[in-house]
């Protein structure tokens, strides 16, 4: 027997026109009720699929492979002038224009800077320049942001330091992506340091020797000064490392 929704409605064909017209207007009146039931079927279905904010479910499961860093930690500060940073994850988009989406307001970024040891060759993005079309994890880049004396005089236009860089994607690469690899070459390299959490040197990088490269610098954006020989790697900053050969390293 066809269900409720289906069901024909037989007109006998000796019905009166008022009959008929009756029958008529109950089918119609079935038709929209079965219409009404399906879509709101169909939104509540929606509703329950895509209706969360897709953040709260990744950030508040830090140990699944979605992550999103800033959510639950302060992310990748910057304040004023130069910033030595890097990604402590794998973001879902290396555009630039993609990775500094949160900085587009307030509009105190300057510009971004990256040292190709193998090309020998500086590469930039904002103030004019468009060679640096990226920004991936396992490389550091110098960020300049305007000084406290340069930003507007209204905090509600150029905002307050420190800014937070929120950055969206997995710790690890997603399959069927390769373990996570970067080359260095034999002279200065801008590395990055792909991790959420602190790491001895030694540790993150044991694929070389500790004769295979030398003083490790980093940068106290706060004193705008380097910060010589960590003892940490710390998530969110970038380093100066000199190697004596090519190699790769694996986090």
């Amino acid at each position: 027997m066809e269900g409720w929704c289906g069901r024909a409605v037989i007109c006998h064909v000796h019905t009166g026109k008022k009959e008929a017209a009756e029958v008529r207007e109950s089918r119609i009146r079935r038709r929209l009720i079965c219409l009404t039931i399906i879509v709101a079927t169909a939104v509540s279905l929606h509703g329950a699929i895509v209706g969360a904010p897709p953040e709260d479910s990744v950030s508040s499961q830090p140990n699944r492979d979605l992550y999103a860093l800033g959510a639950n930690s302060p992310g990748v500060s910057l304040t004023g002038g130069w910033n030595l940073i890097s990604l402590p994850i794998t973001p879902f988009d290396t555009s630039i224009e993609s990775v500094m989406a949160p900085l587009a307001y307030p509009y105190d970024l300057v510009s971004v800077w990256y040292y190709d040891c193998c090309k020998h060759e500086w590469l930039a993005y904002g103030n004019g320049h468009t060679s640096l079309q990226t920004m991936e994890d396992g490389k550091a880049y110098w960020v300049r942001m305007r000084y406290p004396d340069e930003q507007h005089p209204d905090p509600a236009v150029s905002g307050t330091y420190p800014y937070s860089l929120w950055v969206f994607g997995t710790k690890s690469p997603m399959p069927p992506g390769l373990p996570s690899a970067y080359d260095v070459c034999a002279g200065w390299n801008m590395v990055g340091f792909r991790s959420v959490a602190e790491m001895v040197p030694d540790d993150y990088l044991g694929s070389f020797d500790s004769s295979e490269y030398g003083t490790i610098y980093g940068w106290d954006s706060y004193r705008q000064d380097w910060i010589q020989s960590p003892d940490k790697l710390v998530p969110g900053r970038g380093y100066w490392i000199p190697f004596s050969v090519a190699g790769t390293i694996y986090p």
